[in-house]
């Protein structure tokens, strides 16, 4: 397994790689490379219980050009005595004569270049070269699966969605710094790579709309600094904001537990997903979510969470007042995403995913 994006601070993708590698190994044998030459030793202490390393200083600026432009040179003398290679992040090395697994995580930088970081929009010609190579694909939800399926032109039967699980947080988290900067007040929660695929400033729009009505009200975005953060800190950075909004940035796993679980809600305004991992998580602790309609979020938070449409700030004001002042619409929304969050299992996923290994060694 390509697992490059569990070093360092872990995003979403990086999340999905390090679970992922973790419940895969309790079904069968798992071994973990990363594509980098500088950082390729970190891996090793990255890695979850039970995934073995394999040392491969890889340098990943050229692979990864001439594997756009040629998808050589082949790697699988590299690989000899591994049965299937899994690229976790829309990158699956060229192996001729190896199984092959791809995870596509969304189509944004086909459908949404200018969304993407530049080097990002390198991923379509590297999945369609994949796809022409054999590869099977693996995506995280039916709404991308169906997009793979169309856009790639790949046959339905090697694109299998399978879903994210949910890893339990933290039952009884310290107190963190940040809660001393909310003093007790009450709080909306956006949890995110700080960017504008996730729709933050429409967020910011509607909490600017909240502020006269609940002066109290604060709003904490958390997440590492993406591209084009700067057009967010610029809309949060103004006299009537500046004291009401918390940028903290990534943070632990102890302040993110408690974050959530102390949240007056937890709204995740995405412009499009491919899953929406946090939605499950703040659900799962009995905080309500106010998101969009946008990409596969429909499909993973059900009837547990109100929903409007991708780019709306009123509607967004709506929303998220109708969960502030109705506490009979507040319980039905937990009790419904309590229900929602069970559905979803790391160690079912783990499993589907080595049922998927065994079908593209085949």
């Amino acid at each position: 397994m390509e697992l490059t994006a569990i070093v360092g601070q872990r995003s979403g993708i990086g999340e999905f790689a390090y679970r992922m590698a973790e419940a895969v190994a309790s079904h069968v044998d798992a071994t973990g490379f990363m594509v980098s030459l500088r950082r390729h030793g970190q891996l090793r202490q990255a890695l979850p219980a039970g995934v073995d390393y394999l040392n491969l200083p890889l340098p990943a600026r050229p692979l990864l050009a001439s594997w756009q432009r040629w998808y050589r040179p082949d790697l699988r003398d590299l690989f000899h005595g591994f049965d299937v290679i899994h690229g976790t992040n829309f990158v699956v090395p060229p192996a001729r004569g190896k199984a092959t697994v791809v995870t596509v995580h969304d189509l944004t930088p086909l459908l949404y270049p200018r969304l993407c970081r530049p080097e990002v929009l390198a991923f379509p010609t590297l999945v369609r070269h994949a796809v022409q190579a054999g590869s099977f694909v693996h995506t995280p939800s039916e709404f991308i699966r169906g997009q793979v399926i169309d856009y790639f032109g790949v046959e339905p039967d090697r694109v299998v969605a399978i879903a994210h699980g949910i890893t339990p947080l933290q039952a009884r988290p310290s107190l963190p710094p940040i809660a001393h900067q909310l003093g007790g007040r009450p709080y909306i929660l956006a949890m995110s790579t700080l960017e504008p695929r996730k729709g933050l400033n429409y967020l910011v729009q509607a909490f600017a709309d909240l502020t006269a009505r609940y002066p109290d009200l604060r709003l904490v975005l958390t997440g590492q600094y993406g591209w084009g953060f700067d057009e967010l800190l610029a809309s949060v950075h103004t006299p009537a904001l500046t004291h009401r909004i918390l940028l903290p940035g990534y943070v632990t796993e102890d302040t993110r537990s408690w974050l959530l679980r102390n949240a007056l809600l937890f709204a995740y305004p995405s412009l499009y997903e491919g899953f929406g991992l946090p939605l499950l998580e703040a659900m799962s602790v009995g905080t309500p979510v106010v998101t969009t309609t946008a990409g596969a979020i429909v499909e993973v938070v059900g009837d547990a969470a109100i929903t409007v449409a991708p780019r709306s700030a009123d509607e967004l004001v709506t929303a998220l007042t109708a969960v502030i002042e109705k506490d009979e619409l507040r319980g039905e929304l937990i009790a419904r995403g309590r229900k929602r969050a069970a559905l979803f299992s790391w160690h079912r996923s783990g499993e589907q995913m080595a049922a998927l290994y065994a079908k593209a060694a085949r």
